[in-house]
């Protein structure tokens, strides 16, 4: 056991405590300090790899995610940051396989049964997702994570929603009140109520103001604000289905009409959805490389 004068301990119990209030760079510069004289401990390498996720550098920590596994720490959280950073970063099929292959060490590991269903779901595999989630529910019914996944991938709107029995379960669990107000804010944002989305998110940012997570969600929420995305904020009030309903009964109404004036307004609607908020993202992100 390391005594309490060991340098490398007392650097080990101060990350841990940095990380314990979200003070990222400090911990990181710790594990990477001690990492100098155990260039081989996977765990540190791991709890490298964790901070550079939270802090937004997917390239940094997915290289010590791998370092953490070829020295032997094959833990199931290793394989849950490494996949979400694939997933982070678009590589879906990098994603899906490590989360598989955490699952071939920890087959009843709920997190990582309900990472791969969630990126399932995304990839709209929906039959697979859900046999998975309802697999880390078993497990883990009260799992934090899969109440999370579980919640995005039910319904929100309709008298069979299961959404409000996540959402009451997700706020019992241990997550922080950071989180359980964020797990609201995307509640909030998914039914259209973004200024109440914007006002808990300035209470998560009282609560914790360093939390990079809240900062980017403050963030999507002005983007989502943007006057570029009122099309797709329209759909969300309504709701998908009373949006299609809509749509329907507007391309009958053309076809009756013999006009396609209706059918041309759709299109551009449509295009105007999925296409200016993109482009918006592009200049806006442009924008920044230019100022910084």
């Amino acid at each position: 056991m390391a005594s309490s004068s060991d340098p490398a301990a007392r650097l080990l119990r101060e990350a841990d405590h940095y990380v314990d209030i979200n003070r990222f760079e400090e911990a990181r510069a710790r594990y990477v300090e001690v990492l100098g004289q155990r260039p081989q401990d996977g765990y540190l390498h791991y709890r490298a790899g964790y901070c550079l996720y939270r802090m937004g550098n997917h390239a940094e920590a997915a290289a010590h995610c791998r370092e953490a596994l070829e020295n032997g720490y094959t833990q199931a959280s290793c394989y849950v940051i490494l996949g979400l950073v694939w997933r982070l970063q678009h590589k879906t099929a990098m994603a899906e396989e490590t989360f598989r292959e955490g699952l071939a060490l920890h087959p009843e590991d709920a997190n990582l049964l309900a990472q791969l269903a969630y990126l399932l779901w995304r990839l709209e595999r929906y039959k697979e997702a859900r046999q998975l989630i309802e697999q880390a529910r078993a497990l883990d019914p009260n799992h934090q994570t899969v109440l999370y996944y579980a919640y995005h991938m039910t319904q929100r709107r309709g008298r069979r929603s299961e959404a409000p029995v996540l959402i009451e379960r997700y706020m019992q669990t241990d997550a922080t009140e950071v989180e359980k107000r964020l797990f609201i804010v995307n509640d909030l944002i998914r039914t259209g109520r973004y200024g109440r989305a914007r006002d808990e998110c300035r209470e998560a940012f009282v609560l914790d103001p360093l939390d990079r997570r809240v900062r980017d969600k403050m963030a999507d929420i002005d983007f989502l604000c943007h006057p570029v995305n009122w099309p797709n904020r329209v759909m969300t009030r309504v709701g998908p289905r009373a949006a299609l309903i809509t749509v329907l009964v507007l391309v009958v109404l053309s076809d009756l009409f013999n006009t396609a004036l209706v059918g041309f307004l759709l299109a551009a609607l449509y295009a105007w959805a999925r296409l200016a908020p993109r482009f918006y993202a592009g200049v806006k992100s442009g924008w920044r490389g230019r100022r910084s």
